[in-house]
C-alpha cells in the first residue's frame, strides 16, 4: 500500500470517528394474539374420553418463515425487511392447533399407532395490501383414517381487516384470523371423527 493510500485511509477512519453514531434500523418482532375470550376455560380442562387423533408436524410454504410477508395480489408478494414473527408460522399454527384440538375439544392425542391422522399445511400467513389491508391465513387440512383413507380435505382461508397503520395491527388481525381458521378445522375434524 502506498503512503498516499495509507494517509487517505487514515483520514477516512478519523472522519468516521468524528461523525455522530448513526443508528442502524433493527428488526421488530411480533406475535399473533388470540382474540379476547378465546382462551381455554378451566371447565374444559378435564379428562377427555373422545376419539384419538394423531397430528403430524405442521408444514408451511417455503417462503413462510420469520419475515412477515406482504401480498399485493395472488401472484405478487414480498417481505417486510424489518418485521418478523417471533416464531415461524408453522410453529405458531402447530401450537395453536394442539390447543384447539386437545384443550378446547373432547379429543385425545395419539402419538403413535393406527389412528386417524391430521396434516396441516400453512399456505398463507400474509398481510394483504390490496384492495384493502387485511391479515390472511390459509390452511390446508387433510384428515385420514387409520388405513390412510381420506375422511376430509379442505382449504380454510380467513381474512380479517387491519385496524390502523401500526405494524402491531397485523399481529392482532393475524391472531383473529388464525383462531377462526383453527376453530373451523376443529369443528370439521370433530364431525368427521
Amino acid at each position: 500500500m502506498s503512503g498516499r493510500t495509507a494517509l487517505l485511509l487514515l483520514g477516512a477512519l478519523l472522519l468516521a470517528a468524528c461523525l455522530p453514531e448513526a443508528r442502524l434500523a433493527e428488526p421488530r418482532y411480533f406475535t399473533p394474539l388470540q382474540p379476547a375470550g378465546s382462551g381455554v376455560d378451566a371447565a374444559v380442562l378435564r379428562e377427555t374420553s373422545g376419539p384419538l387423533l394423531r397430528v403430524r408436524r405442521v408444514t408451511a410454504a417455503a417462503h413462510l418463515r420469520e419475515r412477515i410477508v406482504w401480498r399485493r395480489s395472488e401472484v405478487e408478494f414480498g417481505f417486510h425487511e424489518l418485521r418478523r414473527w417471533t416464531q415461524p408460522p408453522a410453529q405458531l399454527v402447530e401450537r395453536w392447533l394442539a390447543r384447539e384440538l386437545f384443550e378446547r375439544r373432547d379429543l385425545r392425542r395419539a402419538l403413535a399407532g393406527p389412528h386417524p391422522t391430521l396434516e396441516v399445511e400453512v399456505q398463507a400467513f400474509d398481510e394483504v395490501l390490496d384492495p384493502e389491508r387485511a391479515a390472511r391465513v390459509q390452511l390446508l387440512a387433510r384428515l385420514t383414517d387409520a388405513r390412510g383413507v381420506s375422511l376430509h380435505e379442505r382449504t380454510y382461508a380467513v381474512e380479517r381487516p387491519l385496524e390502523g397503520r401500526d405494524p402491531a395491527a397485523i399481529a392482532r388481525a393475524m391472531g383473529t384470523a388464525l383462531d377462526a381458521a383453527l376453530r373451523r378445522i376443529g369443528d370439521d375434524v370433530e364431525e368427521a371423527l
